[in-house]
């Protein structure tokens, strides 16, 4: 494993991933590269069709051949700034909202001051 500022640096380089687990699930490659703004490549499994809408925020291949996904790439790499500026804005608004642990637990605190204040006044 490499330490987290490594980590952020390889995104800091990449403009187009793929993401594909054979398992049912959201990733945390997947959180982590629509956070940075790199363009997904996904297959379409139920986690990623859930967050995933095909050219709104990523791209679905369907079927996820080998074809396919190289037909993916080489367009997205021809489109890539138009598909950047497309999908990075609700990506990461997406991540933020739902996927920083520092966002949602201050929501949470807040939540929970709020049910204080309720047990409080009862």
């Amino acid at each position: 494993q490499l330490p987290r500022e490594e980590v952020y640096a390889l995104w800091n380089l990449v403009d187009v991933f793929v993401n594909a687990p054979i398992y049912d699930g959201y990733s945390a490659a997947l959180a982590e590269g629509r956070y940075i703004g790199a363009i997904p490549l996904v297959n379409a499994i139920p986690g990623n069709l859930e967050v995933i809408n095909h050219n709104e925020n990523g791209i679905v291949v369907e079927p996820f051949t080998a074809e396919n996904l190289h037909s993916s790439l080489l367009s997205s790499l021809v489109n890539l700034h138009s598909l950047k500026a497309r999908f990075n804005p609700p990506n990461r608004k997406w991540i933020i909202d739902h996927s920083l642990i520092q966002s949602n637990a201050k929501r949470f605190l807040e939540i929970c001051g709020r049910m204080k204040e309720k047990a409080t006044l009862t």
